[in-house]
């Protein structure tokens, strides 16, 4: 079954008054030292139920159910820039489609089976995956494309897995390594915002993930129309029509000005993101839907949406029918249309034939296990390739069941 645009489930608004976001802006900032991290919770349950993993399909140990919870209440606040124009009922565009949200919830370390049953904080990583139809960034007619791929990453804590803090979080953009935040970092960005969940700054028209304006150290924020310190520069100061642009467009804007025009215009989303489970075992009870792969024990996964251009697959498995199908083109690319060596459609949208990469190529893989780890055992004669195999090593010592005996 596919769905069509107006049966995505509806992105939720936040209602902002505007008034006292104005105020609370202009209050002043007395330094990070301050600002408190992100809660999250409490579940309506712990999110892992004991060693024989109730509720869990997809081999991590997560109730899904606790899972799909935890990403909602944990799901990012948007924030447009007030230019954007290729989101669907962002702007008013009438030529694109709406994004469509994923997400990962993944745990970290050893055991987690026995979660339920142990003191100490537990760590688990949720990754949202932002994805369009289309970016329409131009650099003098270079850079558009079909489908658009963006993330963010929280890192989050808890003792009693019932409530969560974000402890940090990871921010991907074009052009430059990723911005990483920490707890109180994400926190005071937030508290600037008037909202209790983590913000993301997107690019306009090229949807790029930020975490907030300009800052310098002890967030001294300034008024800026840029993203952030590590805004793509490869053009700064040669032409700003090719370089991500957030939030207002003059720089004389106090960031008061901005918010309050973003909560009048309608600027602000959450994401409503579906759970992809883990990348070998991904979930099939919601947009995504399976076939048998003839030549795999592992189905193909696939998302099949109409998004303007017709009913069109998109492929999330690593295996896929075929080599055409090892690109994402945002629903935007028939397949009949889709050469077999090549990264482009043969049909244009929106003026842009080039599609990009595979979507399995970016999930998140980092290794967790189910079970306890195993124990530590001294350097010896038995493992003397060990300091040359980071997979098998604990801190500076050899672990027994990682490295494999000469």
């Amino acid at each position: 079954m596919s769905l069509r645009p107006d049966q995505q489930p509806t992105t939720r608004r936040i209602t902002i008054l505007t008034a006292a976001l104005s105020a609370c802006l202009l209050l002043g900032w007395a330094g990070s030292a301050a600002a408190q991290s992100l809660t999250i919770g409490p579940l309506s349950a712990p999110l892992v139920g004991g060693r024989t993993c109730p509720g869990d399909s997809d081999g991590d140990c997560l109730d899904d159910a606790l899972e799909d919870e935890l990403a909602d209440l944990a799901a990012p606040v948007l924030f447009y820039d007030e230019d954007e124009s290729c989101t669907a009922g962002i702007g008013g565009d009438p030529e694109h489609y709406p994004r469509q949200d994923f997400a990962q919830v993944r745990p970290s370390g050893w055991g987690v089976r026995d979660w339920p049953n142990e003191s100490g904080g537990h760590t688990i990583t949720i990754h949202y995956y932002f994805l369009y139809p289309h970016d329409c960034q131009h650099c003098f007619g270079i850079g558009g494309h079909q489908g658009d791929v963006e993330r963010v990453s929280y890192t989050l804590r808890s003792n009693d897995l019932l409530t969560w803090t974000i402890t940090g979080g990871v921010y991907r953009h074009h052009g430059t390594d990723p911005t990483n935040a920490n707890g109180q970092q994400l926190g005071a960005v937030a508290a600037r915002l008037g909202v209790s969940r983590p913000v993301v700054a997107v690019s306009q028209n090229s949807h790029a993930s930020y975490i907030t304006w300009a800052f310098l150290s002890e967030f001294l924020f300034l008024n800026s129309s840029g993203c952030g310190p590590d805004t793509s520069g490869l053009n700064v100061g040669l032409f700003t029509v090719c370089v991500d642009d957030c939030y207002c467009d003059s720089t004389n804007a106090s960031l008061a000005t901005c918010f309050a025009a973003g909560a009048t215009d309608g600027l602000f989303e959450i994401a409503t993101p579906q759970n992809l489970g883990e990348p070998e075992r991904l979930r099939t009870d919601g947009t995504l839907k399976s076939e048998p792969d003839p030549n795999s024990q592992r189905p193909f996964v696939f998302t099949e949406l109409d998004l303007g251009h017709g009913l069109n697959r998109e492929f999330w498995s690593e295996n896929v029918p075929g080599p055409e199908f090892a690109y994402f083109c945002g629903w935007e690319c028939a397949a009949k249309d889709r050469p077999d060596d090549k990264a482009k459609c043969d049909t244009s949208a929106h003026g842009d034939r080039k599609c990009i990469g595979q979507l399995f190529g970016y999930l998140d893989d980092a290794h967790f296990d189910l079970e306890p780890a195993p124990p530590i055992v001294p350097w010896s004669d038995e493992y003397p390739h060990c300091d040359d195999d980071n997979d098998c090593l604990a801190g500076e010592e050899c672990q027994r069941g990682l490295c494999t005996p000469w």
